[in-house]
């Protein structure tokens, strides 16, 4: 959620180990009742006294800045729009159109997901998870 309109319905799964100085962050959108492909990334990461953070600089025309708010108990994002998007992808998307900045608290979801566990979705997401170590 993000104070606005509504976002694209997705899940968001984040697991940040300290020994390693990283987060894995395993997303998928949803349209429908259908699920994308769920989509692995690993971030390096900060630790502080009440919070983790790190860095998704791998949109295109955004970046987001995640906070995990340990004594909230909450995830915290800032998506900001690039200065100057990637020069070797101009062209396949108009950035400007994107708003400047946006504050988002990541939430256990408010829509109805679809019945993931009829089909293949979640053997994949645990073949993910094992890859990750889970």
């Amino acid at each position: 959620m993000d104070g606005g309109d509504a976002l694209v319905p997705s899940s968001v799964l984040i697991d940040c180990r300290s020994a390693e100085a990283r987060c894995y962050e395993v997303s998928y959108s949803v349209n429908g009742n259908y699920a994308g492909s769920p989509d692995l990334s690993i971030y390096p990461a900060k630790w502080g006294d009440d919070q983790i953070s790190y860095e998704n600089a791998d949109p295109l025309c955004v970046r987001y800045s995640v906070r995990i708010d340990l004594k909230l108990e909450k995830v915290l994002a800032v998506r900001e729009r690039k200065a100057k998007p990637d020069p070797a992808m101009a062209g396949l998307m108009d950035c400007s159109q994107m708003e400047p900045r946006i504050e988002i608290t990541l939430t256990n979801g408010y829509l109805p997901l679809p019945n993931l566990d009829k089909g293949h979705f979640l053997p994949m997401l645990s073949l993910v998870m094992f890859v990750v170590g889970k």
